[in-house]
């Protein structure tokens, strides 16, 4: 039986984890990164029910730049973030 607290990061066609609710939680993910329960399909962050908190109105990660350049900037730089903490992790 899989564990199902257990989740999986997609990035640039690679898999992270697994990790923790709390670990994955903690990896600053954008609404549309893709996120796996090891019991699940992979979805993006935002449509997971336990990781919804993350992209509320009040939310650190809410802000999303106007312009598509700057999402583009932004989300290269939050990759890149991500990248560093999972490759330490």
């Amino acid at each position: 039986m899989a564990n199902t607290n257990q989740y999986y990061v997609a990035l640039d066609d690679q898999v992270f984890g697994p990790y923790s609710l709390d670990e994955v939680s903690n990896l600053g993910l954008l609404p549309d990164t893709l996120v796996s329960r090891a019991d699940s399909e992979w979805t993006n962050a935002s449509e997971m029910p336990e990781l919804r908190y993350l992209f509320n109105s009040t939310s650190q990660h809410a802000h999303i730049p106007l312009y598509d350049n700057q999402r583009l900037i932004y989300k290269q730089k939050r990759k890149a973030a991500l990248i560093g903490v999972l490759t330490l992790g």
